[in-house]
């Protein structure tokens, strides 16, 4: 039999694809969480890293084979966090700046290099929390140009906690990450009533019209809500999110890299979703 290129690019993709369907459960939204938002100088911060579908702040332990690293970064540092240990319920994380201030926190899953048709690959992005990028992929010659798509795909999850009282901020620093949501004001000032407004970037730069999904936690009291709120960034890549609630809120994001040529009507590309959860206070 010839193979022609083609049905060798396919045949190529057979074992990823396995791969790929292996993989797509550990893919759904993972956070972090501060045991709390503010602990007093000198002290260390606790964190939980969790994963699941829809079930902020509850969900399950991230596997600990599944982190590539956890950063501490305060104003001027940028340290790894050696203190992740695996236990029921959670992933658990010790942070220990050596002095005050706003440090913000990120967990960085190990890429995963997956494959699929370019109509799946669509479906994996809607059913993983980016339904806005596949609705912007739709619209591009992305299906009609390509048969399979090859993707690295890796999760960012963000927060913000303090140390004592009054110390220099860091939530600034997210712009640095592959993919940043970047808040725009101190998310430790805001109370109920008040408006995060956050720019969304990519390897630095803002990323217009790009899609976030909202969600509080769920009330212990009324399972079943806590529902994804959709909203689109504008021209600068900065949303407004009122914050109507008192409690933690999880924002989450994805990217999809410009595609590159892999084969015949084969694109690779890279795939970078992201979180980020923050505390509100009750109203004065």
């Amino acid at each position: 039999m010839v193979h022609t290129p083609r049905r060798l690019a396919r045949a190529a993709l057979v074992g990823i694809v396995t791969v790929a369907s292996s993989s797509v459960l550990l893919a759904h939204d993972t956070w972090l969480l501060p045991d709390l938002f503010a602990v007093a100088q000198g002290r260390p911060v606790e964190l939980s890293a969790r994963a699941g579908g829809g079930k902020f702040p509850d969900g399950s332990a991230v596997p600990l084979d599944r982190v590539a690293s956890v950063r501490v970064i305060g104003a001027t540092s940028d340290n790894v966090a050696t203190d992740v240990v695996a236990s029921a319920g959670a992933l658990r994380i010790t942070a220990k700046p050596t002095s005050d201030g706003q440090y913000l926190v990120v967990l960085a899953t190990k890429p995963s290099t997956l494959a699929n048709t370019s109509a799946g690959f669509l479906k994996f992005l809607a059913a993983e929390g980016a339904s806005a990028e596949a609705r912007r992929l739709s619209e591009t010659s992305l299906t009609r140009d390509a048969d399979s798509v090859i993707f690295e795909h890796g999760v960012l999850a963000s927060t913000v906690a303090e140390i004592g009282t009054g110390g220099p901020r860091a939530f600034s620093r997210a712009g640095m990450l592959p993919l940043g949501i970047v808040p725009l004001v101190d998310p430790a000032s805001l109370r109920v009533g008040d408006t995060l407004r956050v720019r969304l970037t990519a390897d630095g730069r803002p990323v217009p019209r790009m899609g976030v999904d909202v969600k509080t936690a769920l009330d212990t009291t009324v399972r079943g809500t806590g529902e994804y709120t959709s909203m689109i960034a504008d021209s600068a890549g900065v949303v407004a999110i009122p914050v109507s609630r008192a409690g933690a809120w999880m924002l989450r994001t994805a990217w999809v890299a410009p595609t590159q040529a892999a084969g015949s009507r084969m694109v690779r590309t890279r795939v970078w979703r992201a979180t980020f959860v923050w505390s509100v206070r009750p109203r004065r």
